[in-house]
């Protein structure tokens, strides 16, 4: 089998895999998530954005294998294999062209580019690495001649990458002709390709199409129709799940036997490995493992003594077999891997254990109550006529079940205990919707809300007590309206001790106190996004220590409006809501470092806090219930958001761009604009492109000049509100460039200040006594 390298960012190599596995992924689609941005970016026409997302994609060298870079003198070895590229093909033509390629005794592998309006096309020659751009050469003549559509040249070389892409109808031919270059491939004797694993022992599968096709060396096995590797792929997981579920506790053995059952059905050990990561991936290391595990297996003496007596071994799971495979007297492929053997279905028949699922179901509701915890996804329980608090189901318990039901005379299989128990057997529960219903209804007159937020003394007690309100409502309706999301987080600025976070652990009642957040704050990781949907309020304490870039992830984790993920030990993915909501304390003022906006942001500077109210806080929970439900505005307008955006100034940790803007220019209205000539300063008065501001500021202050540096200076300038218009192609700012004079005189502290002023006045008396010794000299010549 033919290995390829991966690269990362053209020049990092990231690992080395076969072609199969290569192109497995692709028809997998398994980096389907950017490929998809990318084409609708190219759709949209903003090649600069689908470049950036295309050099982030892995790459791959068909041509040959590297060790330490991507040059020639790295190359290992030459895999015989030329990539050749079209471009710029309408989906018509695509469909025809490809068609037509797939139609070409030499074509191995045929698939959609990542742009999606271009092919690669992979072609085997028998040609040396110092003939390869003589090979390519031939081979572009060939397929332009067979296509009518031109071949992008640059593929000639060795070092060659071809991006990853996805394609679900990517074609693949294992027994493709070698092409001679030079040579007439009529009268050649074909050369075919090694067929892949043999399925069933006589069929190979076709990546092409999915279907399982004959070998050239191999005999047809006209009892076995042919199969799709997805259908192959579920007949093995079915076998598998005859015994084992993939739950905690079985997870490798469920992983080791599938991968024993896909051995078998012929999948490469490259291709199980993708296919389990895709969808087992509970830890990388350990599937993988326990793939190598199932391919090193050698069950030959096993083999041999089912041979003898079918009766003297147990079988394992890995034995389980498709009911469409007929047993064989002789192995065609491995001589250690026997053909699956028919299942002893008297034996089977008679120790399979007995019981009830009807009687099973009334023990466990006699016995006890369970629940299914509609918002952390796991089931509850406590005994049946117990007051306890529910508490979560752990293995231990479910155990514990399982051997209460054995004592009974109910075998009932632990897995298909679990199975049970986590089915509609449990009642659906949201704590939430059940906190509201069962909460006492508000008296209409009570501001508890409102007495809550007294509780808090700040610089601007009026703008906090709206504010509050606003999030408080909004806070209560995101835990049971999966429409709504709190788009605020509240930010308590003030020393430590004070009870900022005593007071913020206040404001979830205990009934709901399991629904607390209080981890460190990962915006990437996956613990942090289960949190967005198991928790009411997240308390944060380290907000001041985010980077700019963390903080822009937090805004976009603050309104994310759905949560896909799956839950740990789950199978499938889910879509589900954002209930929590956030509050935050720092102890540092400047905590807002975003230019680009504030208003997520509600920041207060805490002057006492008195955490040891007695506030209901069922009853503001009941009074916020009732305001959302009767169309309280729990949102900010445009007029608040400006005012907030304002306040938050004084919380705003300024950029070195931004306090030179303030230092070095001034904004200029048209009417001064037009009128620039009658200032005497007029040659300060300037019409810049953002380019040109950031070069003589660069001046001043002896900066590096970046691209991200010039898009700063531009939303700042924006947001100050700096006057712009069309200069050409580009816009340009009217503005007033401070002379370094003005800049320094602005610059003077108050005891700088002061002190000039006191200089001032002496120099003025001494001024005085002069004029008054000069008088008194010249008395003599006065008439009087």
């Amino acid at each position: 089998m033919r290995k390829v390298t991966i690269f990362i960012r053209f020049i990092k190599i990231r690992e080395h895999a076969t072609l199969e596995e290569v192109l497995m992924r692709i028809k997998l689609c398994t980096y389907g998530k950017l490929i998809r941005e990318l084409r609708d970016y190219v759709k949209a026409g903003d090649l600069k954005r689908a470049n950036e997302i295309k050099r982030s994609l892995l790459a791959f060298t068909p041509s040959a294998t590297f060790e330490g870079g991507r040059k020639l003198e790295n190359m290992l070895k030459y895999t015989g294999i030329i990539v050749l590229d079209i471009d710029k093909l309408t989906d018509e033509d695509l469909l025809r062209i490809k068609a037509i390629i797939n139609q070409c005794e030499y074509t191995l592998a045929c698939f959609v580019s990542p742009g999606g309006h271009g092919l690669k096309v992979l072609v085997c020659v028998g040609s040396q690495p110092s003939e390869h751009q003589f090979a390519f050469n031939c081979l572009k003549e060939h397929y332009e001649a067979l296509t009518g559509v031109s071949i992008d040249p640059s593929g000639k070389d060795i070092t060659r990458l071809c991006f990853f892409s996805m394609d679900d109808a990517l074609y693949y031919n294992p027994s493709a002709t070698i092409y001679y270059p030079g040579s007439n491939q009529e009268t050649m004797k074909p050369v075919i390709e090694p067929t892949p694993p043999v399925l069933n022992g006589s069929m190979a599968v076709n990546l092409a199409t999915g279907e399982v096709v004959s070998g050239p060396s191999l005999k047809s096995n006209s009892g076995n129709p042919p199969a799709s590797i997805t259908d192959s792929y579920k007949r093995c997981i079915a076998a598998v799940e005859r015994e084992l579920t993939f739950i905690e506790g079985q997870r490798n053995a469920f992983v080791f036997n599938l991968a024993l059952q896909m051995r078998r059905a012929g999948f490469a050990e490259g291709t199980t490995t993708v296919m389990l990561l895709s969808d087992y991936n509970f830890d990388q290391q350990e599937v993988t493992n326990c793939v190598k595990s199932a391919y090193s297996y050698n069950w030959t003496d096993e083999a041999k003594g089912k041979k003898k007596s079918s009766s003297t071994a147990s079988k394992p799971v890995d034995q389980a077999v498709d009911q469409s495979v007929e047993e064989k007297d002789t192995p065609v492929g491995d001589e250690t891997e026997p053909l699956p053997l028919e299942p002893d279905k008297k034996r089977r028949s008679k120790n399979r254990t007995k019981y009830n699922l009807e009687e099973v179901e009334n023990l466990l509701r006699k016995w006890y109550h369970t629940r299914y915890n509609e918002v952390t996804g796991v089931v509850e329980w406590r005994k049946s006529g117990s007051k306890d608090k529910y508490e979560r189901l752990i293995d231990y318990d479910e155990n514990s079940m399982f051997r209460k039901l054995h004592l009974a005379g109910q075998e009932i299989p632990l897995n298909t205990l679990h199975a049970l128990i986590t089915s509609s057997f449990s009642r659906a529960y949201n704590p939430f919707i059940d906190f509201f219903k069962r909460a006492k209804t508000w008296d209409g007159t009570t501001d508890y809300i409102g007495q809550l937020s007294a509780t808090v003394k700040t610089t601007d007690d009026a703008h906090w007590a709206l504010c509050f309100k606003k999030w408080f409502v909004a806070y209560i309706a995101s835990m049971f309206c999966d429409e709504v999301i709190n788009h605020t987080v509240i930010v308590f600025v003030g020393a430590q001790g004070v009870g900022k976070t005593t007071w913020m652990k206040q404001l979830v009642p205990l009934a709901l106190m399991d629904y607390l957040g209080t981890a460190a704050l990962q915006t990437e990781g996956k613990d942090t996004s289960i949190q967005l949907t198991e928790c009411c309020l997240i308390i944060l304490d380290e907000l001041e220590n985010l980077n700019r870039r963390d903080l822009s992830s937090f805004k976009e984790l603050i309104t994310r409006p759905a949560i896909r993920i799956r839950r740990p030990y789950g199978r499938n993915t889910d879509n589900l809501p954002h209930r929590a909501s956030f509050i935050s304390a720092v102890n540092h003022a400047l905590v807002l470092t975003d230019t680009s906006g504030s208003r997520r942001y509600l920041c207060f500077t805490v002057e006492d806090i008195n955490y040891q109210h007695n506030i209901d806080i069922n009853s503001a929970f009941a009074q916020a219930y009732t305001l959302f439900k009767n169309g309280f505005q729990y949102w900010f307008d445009q007029d608040e958001i400006k005012e907030l955006t304002l306040k938050n100034e004084d919380f705003m940790a300024k950029s070195v761009e931004e306090e030179l803007v303030e230092t070095w220019i001034r904004p200029v209205t048209r009417q001064e604009w037009d009128t620039r000539h009658q200032f005497m300063n007029s040659q300060n008065i300037q019409l810049l492109t953002t380019t040109e501001i950031a070069s003589k500021l660069m001046e001043k202050a002896k900066f590096n000049l970046t691209d991200s540096t010039i898009v700063k200076i531009g939303k700042i300038l924006k947001k100050q509100g700096f006057e712009r218009i069309r200069k050409g192609n580009n816009y340009s700012y009217m503005l007033r460039f401070l002379d370094t004079s003005v800049v320094e005189k602005n610059s003077r502290t108050l005891e700088e200040v002061e002190a000039e002023k006191a200089e001032a006045v002496a120099n003025e008396q001494v001024v005085r006594f002069e004029e008054d010794l000069f008088a008194a000299n010249n008395t003599d010549n006065l008439p009087f």
